[in-house]
């Protein structure tokens, strides 16, 4: 191998800030100059400074055991300012010199220590001294926010940062001073450098217009053909999004929308975002936020110089007029403000039936509307909120539950139940027009009816306007005694058990007691009591409304093998059913209340007595067992 050019220090080859190439047994003499400990196989370089501050020099990534001097001057007598064995990367050398004046020249030696030779490269570059290093790859991207950042320098590679674009913002990056020379910004849109957005020379900007913060990567280098180390200073910062219905302020320019999601809307604080929409007479306008980043209230009014009604996350506002009306609205953010831009989404839909009816709010089961006979208008039913009713009939007793729907094309879907769900003597059904249905109670007792009225699925409206007749429905005979308690816990049907009373069963003391809308299944039995206690004592799902303090006591009809036990099960329409032969004026539902009282003695002419039914209750229940509501009923 030939013997390098610059084996000696006379004859140093001429370098500046980069990398360069040394080949340690291309050093065939050894030079009388050290710094410290011999270094055998010793290659020279002159290095001119370009500029002045920090300047690094080292031997990372050489293959062989490098020392490494560096002399204040051109020649063989220069003096010794700084010797360095081990301190880079591995076997490799590092030396920072402070200070550096430009244009001043130092004598740089590289040698092998112990022999075998090997090479490498020699780095010469900018100093430690900047605070965001090591970022000169894109795998260590250095994260930085908004503000101005200096002090800061590239070297024999470039830097990389990485910026998190809030939603719907703008990122500009600016150079804040005029480098010794030119830095060139590159912008990509991926963590991995990966997908090039921009190019600048001294400012690059991007717009993130996704509703989600992203990430990209800036890289700051040194133009070619510039100094190898330049210092820059440079400024992040996050600008406004204009969005598409810009601009929009004042009311005047007001942005005109539709029925319909708007998910892109952002706004500055000082300058408000403007909406009109036109109403139908008749018809209620619903604007509602769909919860996209900032929460905001909204301001709607008729007329730019009136003041805005502000309603929290939403508003509905209804025509009752009968011309088209335009409601003007606008977001108000609500502080305080995690910046100055606030980011929001809405969506603005038309109700056809914007009142209650008279039976709301009917939504559940347990809360159905009871019905009386005859006619009922101006109904309406929502997709989301399903019409309840119940009705009582006869033992016998035909009745017809119709529904009309006047508005051309609305679709409705009707069911009807005898007693719960499970139980449904005709269930369902779409109603295109008008559906009618006729069910006859055959079961030999009072029956409660429930009906479902909800919107059908492939309904093209939300929202559908009803008449609805009932015939044959009523219960002429409420029972006897006065109800308390009323109504009791909910039971896992999601109703409350219903105790009622009749007299003059003709058995026993006369009275029968009767339960409906209990769990299909379960077993219970009556309870009497001396006295009253409202709202009970809490037990399991239900409450215990006979008295157990002041003299009071209470017994259980279950003495078995006598006419005192009234064990029954609920059959699957939520009637109470007698086990044990002691509802026989009823066809076997119910209790003929048994002469003798279980706790001792006779029901006697002018006495008050207190009842309640206790029963076992379904395991999804949150407890194991419930009550009906009570009733006192004074013997004639």
């Amino acid at each position: 191998m030939a013997q390098a050019s610059n084996d000696s220090c006379t004859n140093p080859a001429q370098v500046h800030e980069g990398t360069f190439d040394l080949n340690q047994g291309t050093a065939f003499t050894n030079s009388e100059m050290t710094c410290g400990p011999n270094m055998p196989g010793d290659l020279f370089w002159l290095y001119t400074a370009t500029q002045g501050g920090e300047i690094l020099i080292d031997t990372n990534g050489c293959t062989f055991d490098s020392r490494l001097a560096v002399y204040d001057g051109v020649d063989c007598s220069a003096p010794c300012i700084a010797f360095d064995d081990n301190s880079g990367v591995g076997n490799a050398s590092s030396i920072t010199l402070s200070n550096v004046v430009q244009g001043q020249q130092y004598l740089i030696q590289v040698g092998n220590y112990p022999f075998p030779a090997g090479d490498g490269p020699l780095n010469i570059g900018c100093g430690p001294n900047d605070p965001y290093e090591d970022n000169d790859s894109c795998a260590t991207a250095f994260e930085i926010g908004a503000g101005t950042h200096s002090a800061v320098s590239t070297s024999s590679d470039p830097d990389y940062y990485r910026i998190v674009i809030p939603p719907r913002k703008i990122l500009v990056l600016t150079e804040m001073q005029d480098a010794l020379d030119e830095v060139i910004y590159l912008l990509t849109d991926t963590t991995d450098c990966q997908g090039l957005v921009t190019v600048g020379s001294t400012e690059v900007s991007y717009e993130n217009p996704s509703m989600t913060p992203q990430p990209v990567v800036v890289q700051a280098s040194s133009s070619p053909g510039f100094n190898y180390c330049v210092e820059y200073q440079f400024m992040v910062a996050f600008e406004c999004f204009d969005d598409p219905n810009e601009p929009n302020y004042p009311c005047a320019l007001a942005t005109e929308v539709f029925a319909g999601s708007y998910t892109s809307s952002m706004q500055n604080v000082t300058d408000f975002d403007q909406y009109k929409v036109s109403v139908e007479p008749g018809v209620q306008l619903v604007v509602e936020g769909n919860g996209i980043l900032e929460d905001v209230d909204w301001s709607y009014r008729l007329d730019c110089s009136a003041s805005g009604t502000i309603e929290s996350g939403g508003f509905a506002y209804t025509n009752t007029s009968s011309v088209t009306e335009v409601v003007l609205f606008h977001p108000v953010p609500i502080p305080p403000y995690t910046d100055d831009c606030i980011a929001y989404g809405f969506f603005v839909k038309f109700e056809d039936c914007f009142y209650p009816d008279a039976f709301e709010a009917n939504q559940t089961l347990a809360t159905a509307a009871v019905l009386s006979e005859g006619t009922h208008l101006n109904l309406t039913v929502d997709r989301q909120d399903d019409d309840w009713y119940q009705y009582c009939l006869e033992p016998g007793q035909v009745t017809q539950f119709g529904v009309n729907c006047p508005t051309s094309g609305a679709d409705l879907e009707i069911a009807i139940y005898g007693g719960l769900p499970s139980g449904a003597p005709d269930a369902g059904g779409v109603v295109l027009g008008q559906q009618q249905y006729t069910y006859q109670n055959q079961t030999g007792f009072e029956q409660t009816i429930y009906a479902k009225v909800s919107v059908y699925w492939f309904a093209l409206s939300d929202c559908n306007v009803y008449e609805l007749t009932i015939d044959g429905a009523g219960c002429p005979d409420p029972g006897v005694g006065v109800p308390f308690c009323d109504p009791m816990n909910v039971n896992s049907t999601g109703m409350s058990t219903r105790l009622m009373g009749h007299l003059g069963s003709g058995v026993e003391s006369g009275l029968h007691l009767s339960a409906h809308s209990g769990p299909s299944g379960e077993f219970g039995y009556f309870v009497i009591g001396t006295g009253v206690s409202d709202p009970g004592l809490p037990l399991s799902d239900g409450r215990l409304c006979l008295a157990l303090t002041g003299g009071n006591a209470f017994g259980r009809y279950n003495i078995a093998n006598t006419a005192m036990t009234a064990l029954g099960q609920f059959d699957a329409n939520g009637d109470f059913r007698n086990l044990q032969g002691t509802g026989t004026s009823q066809g076997g539902y119910g209790y003929d209340v048994a002469a003798q009282n279980p706790l001792g003695g006779t029901l006697q002419s002018g006495e008050t007595w207190h009842f309640q039914l206790w029963h076992r209750d379904t395991w999804s229940a949150p407890g194991r067992w419930n009550y009906s509501n009570g009733v006192s009923v004074t013997f004639p």
